[in-house]
């Protein structure tokens, strides 16, 4: 009797082990869904602007029709359209975010470099993104 109360203490903590496991892959897996859309939505963005600025953590993109604000504030990406007068949060847990030109050969393009917030100290794995656009003139 002892010996199966002991085996089934040890089938419990491993149940529990995957079980946790099993849902921060989940989250993980949503949280980089929610990176990348960012990223297009972004990266749609720049394609669209005719003249983009940076200052700081606020990349301001005007657009035929409309000026784009993305700004990089209390952890979150915040997304603000002046012609809808509306701000969004287009992505939560950012430990860190940069914006800037990149000038090349014969374009300028824009980098996008994104960290997530990782519950784990130290983190076992640093989730970095980074995404690259070029306004389209």
């Amino acid at each position: 009797m002892a010996l199966l109360a002991v085996i089934y203490g040890f089938a419990s903590a491993a149940y529990w082990r995957c079980a946790d496991n099993s849902k921060r892959l989940q989250q993980n897996a949503a949280e980089i869904l929610q990176a990348v859309e960012a990223g297009e939505l972004w990266r749609g963005d720049v394609r669209l602007a005719q003249t983009a600025t940076t200052n700081g953590d606020l990349l301001t993109l005007a657009q035929p029709g409309d000026t784009v604000e993305y700004r990089f504030d209390k952890e979150c990406i915040w997304r603000h359209s002046a012609r809808l007068q509306r701000t969004v949060c287009v992505l939560r847990n950012v430990g860190a975010s940069r914006m800037g030109e990149e000038r090349r050969a014969t374009v300028c393009a824009w980098k996008w470099e994104l960290e997530l917030q990782s519950p784990k100290k130290p983190p076992f794995l640093r989730p970095l993104f980074t995404f690259e656009a070029v306004a389209v003139k």
